[in-house]
């Protein structure tokens, strides 16, 4: 399967301008969508981040030399939300966003999605 390369988002200042459990209970109740594999660099404050069906290792290697082995891989939401992976796997359950049986549950995996 081929992977579309496109433009690589970031979020600066990230968890300075997030309530992450206030944001991520409103955003479930509106249910929000996951659009997007991500990374965040916790020593940055930065969320990275790209569109589907790109998938984690599409965001290392566009990355290039900004990847460090301490991001934590994630997912990105419709208004701009990071979710790890397990938060993840949560979110898409109840959203009804997973297209099959998952991998690793209760981990998310961008095959689990697209």
């Amino acid at each position: 399967m081929t992977m579309t390369t496109a433009t690589l988002g970031l979020i600066e200042n990230y968890s300075k301008n997030r309530n992450d459990d206030d944001d991520q209970a409103n955003e479930l109740g509106r249910k929000a969508k996951i659009i997007g594999v991500a990374m965040y660099d916790s020593d940055k404050d930065i969320v990275y981040w790209m569109p589907k069906p790109n998938r984690h290792h599409n965001l290392i290697s566009e990355l290039g030399d900004r990847f460090a082995q301490n991001f934590e891989q994630g997912f990105i939401t419709e208004s701009m939300l990071f979710l790890r992976r397990a938060p993840a796997f949560y979110w898409a359950t109840k959203n009804g966003q997973l297209k099959q049986k998952p991998i690793a549950a209760p981990k998310l995996y961008s095959e689990d999605l697209w």
